[in-house]
């Protein structure tokens, strides 16, 4: 298997050309939660692929690679990098409170690219994605 093959099945539209074609709330953060889901371990090993910081790569061809951030964060691209119009920073507005950047997500980020763990950023864009799909109005917002 391959990055292509990876690119196929968890991102097989850019964040760009996702939000060019006027993709909605829901669709952008399934784009992304469907990214995240192919950031699991055992999805990166089955098509041969690492984890570098940031960088994606094949383990047999170091020219083929895929950055996760934030030009690849079909929510990112949508709201440019705004926390304060991204379904994220909607869903955990104390969090934009606290920090003096506007990264709602940094805590997931970075679990994932110090301690090579998907599963917060995939479970918090499963509840802003259900918290969307709901009419955001559930009040019972957690981080």
């Amino acid at each position: 298997m391959s990055l292509k093959e990876w690119e196929m099945k968890f991102y097989p539209k850019s964040a760009a050309q996702i939000v060019a074609e006027g993709a909605t709330e829901e669709e952008l953060l399934e784009h992304a939660l469907l990214k995240w889901k192919g950031l699991r371990k055992e999805e990166r090993e089955a098509y041969g692929l690492q984890l570098s910081s940031r960088l994606l790569y094949e383990e047999s061809n170091t020219y083929a690679d895929f950055f996760v951030d934030g030009h690849s964060c079909s929510l990112c691209e949508a709201y440019n990098s705004s926390c304060f119009k991204c379904p994220i920073g909607q869903f955990l507005p104390h969090r934009l409170r606290l920090q003096e950047e506007e990264e709602a997500c940094l805590y997931e980020y970075w679990k994932l690219l110090h301690k090579d763990d998907p599963e917060p950023m995939i479970s918090l864009l499963e509840k802003v994605l259900a918290w969307v799909k709901g009419g955001k109005c559930n009040d019972s917002q957690t981080s």
